[in-house]
């Protein structure tokens, strides 16, 4: 059962702008009683009261969303009341209604900073709040954590935004690289929070431009990244690949072993999928009949930032959208491929989903992965769950020698990535045989042709001066 309460239709009579003005005035006002340390406890009940009803006229002014509220049970049986509404995607909740008028107040009014003396660590908060809008939580729960280790606290964190320069930004930058030995991927993934929040000033008018955007980083002193541009994960060769699909089949006879795990490991293995893909797929993205697979979506886990810039985790969920801004992918299916989901269809495990999230966990996969490792003889600390799609990626590879195929595959956004994943055992041998194809073609073309006159004397003494 839910309660509506929907926004009030602004009025024609006075502007908006002034009727905000004078709303605000009212709520500074009544806030300012409110501190008064002799006030008794019927007066300040009754300018608390008054304070909330010009906050919910404020917030009715400019809030385009409905609240609601929504009854649900706890785990113990007990009912409780929730209010909710949104901004944006962003789901806004709170257990009492004035609290959550508050909240909204607050993020309606935040961009009151001023300008002239506003820090990153002032405009870092309302950066979360603008990015949790449109990125996931687990993304904005990232930027909160690299704030906290590199730069809060830091001078330019304290200082005026408009009194810093890029000299300032590039001295902060390279006491980080000496200070933490950081690689250049590392940097750059640091970097980009602090871009986004000179970004957002540049949104907010406190600076004109950003001045880290066109800052030269080539020379900077990064820690040594053997694996950088380089395979993505190890894959499996092929005898291994198949000592793998071995050890899997044994593990089916085992009695009372859980049998979705091993399936997975099989189907993976020549798929490639991501494990956030493979824990996300349904039913209804398998095509039966023309042994097509649909990769449109993934289980990720669903982390809320409340107001206060904490995080809640509600556990997995799946999102209908792919990483990085991957289109959605169609996979054609081999035939031991829908064998495999045929078996697994047959477990009836009641779910959507292939591979049901509560029976389908990371860190058991990947703990699969390595005992197979370690059975078939190899180092398990050199392999998990992503090496499964790198096995897949180079197989392919060995098999059509086209990468852009390998990147349908894979979803890859652009042939660079698809080529960190390709471990190609046969490089060598097909670059000769590509390069002697060459050969025969330029020589074909650069043969000299003789007519039925032998070359003149003039001729001879041409070729001997070139």
């Amino acid at each position: 059962m839910t309660e509506e309460i929907t926004t009030m239709a602004p009025s024609a009579d006075v502007p908006l702008v002034e009727r905000l003005k004078l709303l605000r005035a009212n709520i500074d006002y009544f806030s300012s009683v409110l501190k008064c340390d002799n006030l008794d406890a019927s007066c300040a009940a009754r300018y608390k009261d008054m304070r909330n009803a010009e906050i919910q006229r404020y917030v009715k002014e400019v809030h385009p969303a409905s609240i609601y509220r929504i009854n649900r049970k706890t785990k113990t049986g007990k009912t409780n009341s929730l209010w909710m509404t949104k901004i944006g995607k962003k789901r806004i909740s709170a257990v009492e209604l004035d609290t959550l008028y508050q909240k909204l107040f607050d993020h309606y009014t935040r961009g009151t900073i001023d300008k002239t003396s506003a820090t990153l660590s002032d405009m870092f908060s309302d950066f979360l709040r603008d990015k949790a809008d449109y990125i996931t939580g687990k993304s904005v729960q990232e930027y909160k954590r690299i704030w906290a280790k590199y730069y809060e606290g830091s001078y330019i964190a304290t200082m005026p935004v408009l009194e810093l320069r890029a000299k300032d930004y590039k001295k902060h930058f390279l006491s980080m690289c000496h200070q933490y030995h950081m690689t250049k991927k590392r940097f750059m993934h640091v970097k980009s929070v602090l871009s986004g929040i000179l970004s957002f000033c540049v949104e907010e008018e406190i600076i004109v431009y950003n001045p880290i955007r066109d800052m030269n980083y080539r020379k900077f002193p990064y820690a040594d990244d053997p694996s950088y541009n380089h395979v993505k994960a190890k894959p499996f060769t092929m005898e291994q690949t198949l000592a793998f699909r071995d050890w899997c089949m044994e593990e089916l006879k085992k009695p009372n072993i859980k049998k979705i795990y091993i399936y997975a490991l099989l189907f993976n293995i020549s798929i490639g999928l991501r494990f956030a893909e493979l824990a996300g797929l349904r039913w209804e993205d398998i095509d039966f009949e023309n042994n097509l697979m649909t990769v449109s979506g993934q289980s990720v886990l669903q982390i809320e930032m409340n107001e206060d810039l904490t995080f809640t985790n509600h556990g997995r969920g799946r999102v209908n959208h792919m990483k990085s801004h991957e289109e959605a992918r169609i996979i054609p299916l081999l035939p031991e491929e829908m064998d495999i989901l045929l078996l697994i269809r047959d477990l009836k495990l009641s779910s959507t989903f292939v591979f049901p999230q509560g029976n389908f966990r990371y860190h058991t996969y990947n703990d699969k992965v390595k005992k197979a490792a370690s059975d078939i003889g190899l180092d398990p600390s050199q392999y998990h769950t992503h090496c499964l799609r790198a096995t897949a990626a180079t197989n392919t590879y060995n098999s059509c020698q086209d990468v852009r195929q390998v990147q349908l595959l894979l979803g890859h956004t652009t042939p660079e990535m698809t080529n960190r994943y390709i471990h190609n055992n046969r490089g060598i041998e097909v670059l000769r045989a590509a390069r002697g194809t060459v050969e025969q073609q330029f020589g074909a073309l650069s043969a000299p042709k003789y007519t039925k006159n032998p070359p003149s004397k003039m001729d001879k003494k041409k070729r001997e001066i070139l």
